[in-house]
């Protein structure tokens, strides 16, 4: 399941596999991204089934869609995380690199941006919200997340954008987020 937003269009693309609820939950996403923009930007739903997708697929540069490595063939990949801290404890906003990226490093009083694009077999960036997080940071972390997303993370071309941004919450952590911090 990939969205694709490119301001004026917004494209959804079903993979082959892709679960109904998750087609659904994309579809709400797509849906509440063209009602932001006062429904100015077109939406299309593409199957991966369907001849059309060459068209979201050549927007990526790519030909097909392929499935993850099994885990076995990912956990012999080199790469490497990095941890940026956002807080705004001070009345200005902050954010910067921390090192190293281990789970003690979070606060649960902060939000926290968790760079995992050179993971070949899921490329993600995860904007970590700690219990305690300030108002002003849980409404900022993702604007963050996208931001770091665009202007630094190492995946580069037209592969940048095949990274996900995953928002999560202390106590809800997935296990790829775990694996990526080092827990």
């Amino acid at each position: 399941m990939y969205v694709l937003d490119l301001g004026d269009r917004v494209w959804q693309f079903n993979t082959r596999n892709s679960p109904g609820k998750v087609r659904f939950k994309a579809a709400k996403f797509v849906q509440s991204l063209v009602n932001e923009r006062e429904s100015q930007p077109d939406m299309v739903v593409y199957d991966g089934n369907g001849q059309e997708a060459g068209v979201f697929l050549s927007a990526l540069d790519i030909s097909a869609v392929h499935d993850p490595p099994p885990a076995s063939a990912s956990s012999s990949l080199e790469y490497s995380t990095a941890l940026f801290h956002l807080s705004d404890s001070s009345g200005e906003v902050i954010f910067e690199h921390v090192s190293p990226p281990t789970l003690s490093t979070l606060s649960t009083s902060d939000a926290f941006v968790l760079d995992d694009s050179t993971n070949r077999a899921s490329p993600a960036i995860y904007v970590w919200l700690g219990a305690n997080t300030l108002l002003a940071e849980r409404q900022l972390a993702l604007q963050y997340g996208q931001w770091y997303l665009y202007k630094y993370a190492r995946g580069t071309g037209r592969a940048a954008y095949a990274t996900h941004i995953v928002k999560m919450h202390e106590g809800q952590e997935t296990d790829a987020f775990m694996s990526a911090i080092g827990a």
